[in-house]
């Protein structure tokens, strides 16, 4: 996990892997994809065209470092949505987290 998590600032580049209907992994990918970066950190907003079956996604920035989790889409509204990486691994339990770190992975 990325420690401290990466910035994501509005207009940045957004990679997607995902793999769709169990097809085989794809890259969705747009340059100034960051639409919306929420103040409190709970959500990011983003023009990266994903398939539907791709939550749980990972998100990396132009660095190739894991930003967010896909959780949402909506062709409807002109937006995905994605949980910031910062967020979740603050939520996890300390001894996960120390679990987690480089050194054990």
């Amino acid at each position: 996990y990325p420690d401290p998590a990466p910035d994501l600032a509005r207009e940045s580049p957004l990679f997607i892997v995902q793999h769709p209907a169990r097809r085989p992994m794809e890259i969705a990918f747009e340059s100034n994809a960051v639409l919306v970066y929420d103040p409190n950190g709970v959500r990011v907003r983003y023009s990266v065209n994903t398939e539907s079956g791709s939550s749980g996604s990972p998100c990396f920035n132009e660095k190739w470092q894991w930003v967010a989790l896909h959780h949402y889409g909506s062709e409807k509204r002109g937006f995905n949505q994605g949980v910031p990486v910062g967020k979740i691994t603050s939520a996890l339990p300390p001894a996960l987290l120390a679990e987690l770190s480089p050194e054990n992975v």
